[in-house]
């Protein structure tokens, strides 16, 4: 009974995290792209319907960022502790950081080289 609760207040956690962690840097992305290209992200997107792949893009990247911070960090400090619970390798790290990173700064590259 005590690892189901510790797991279910883990999964709570993890959806916390997420969702904490997505508004974050998506306001941050956001406030960066519109001070850098003077643009409204919503109306480009608007205007422009193929910039919706790439807004979709940008939010895989960000969930790939917080992905790595919970399995090198966060994951450390909840209630679950189980056998397998191990920090990825760094070689995976940097490779997912910057597969992450290109997919969150595609819409700048796209917006600044088309629009």
């Amino acid at each position: 009974m005590k690892v189901m609760l510790s797991a279910i207040l883990e999964i709570v956690r993890v959806l916390v995290v997420i969702v904490f962690f997505f508004v974050l840097i998506g306001i941050v992305v956001n406030g960066v792209f519109e001070n850098t290209t003077n643009l409204d992200v919503q109306e480009l997107i608007e205007d422009n319907g193929y910039l919706f792949f790439f807004r979709l893009l940008q939010g895989v990247g960000v969930l790939g960022v917080i992905y790595i911070l919970y399995r090198n960090k966060y994951q450390f400090s909840g209630w679950y502790r189980g056998k397998q619970m191990q920090r990825l390798s760094k070689r995976t790290t940097r490779m997912l950081l910057c597969i992450s990173l290109v997919c969150m700064f595609a819409l700048y590259v796209v917006v600044w080289l088309v629009v």
